[in-house]
């Protein structure tokens, strides 16, 4: 049987309650932020808007494969690790 891989979303420094996240333009409640979430594999966008700035994030998930985006005060683009 297939494993799902795992994406963990962090926002070091942010408002999680001001924070709108969107995974594939399904919105994603900021209470999956730092939890790890099950997600099919292959291509996806995690989209975040804080007021004004926007951040995208192309991600390719593999099956199995943990994923962890994180979304940090002054950066200007979500960065996968």
């Amino acid at each position: 049987m297939p494993k799902l891989p795992q994406l963990t979303i962090d926002a070091p420094g942010l408002d999680g309650a001001q924070l709108r996240l969107t995974l594939d333009d399904v919105a994603l409640n900021a209470a999956v932020l730092g939890i790890s979430i099950p997600v099919n594999p292959g291509a996806h966008v995690l989209r975040a808007t804080l007021g004004t700035q926007a951040f995208e994030q192309k991600l390719e998930l593999r099956e199995a494969e943990p994923q962890r985006a994180a979304l940090g005060r002054g950066e200007q683009r979500l960065v996968v690790r």
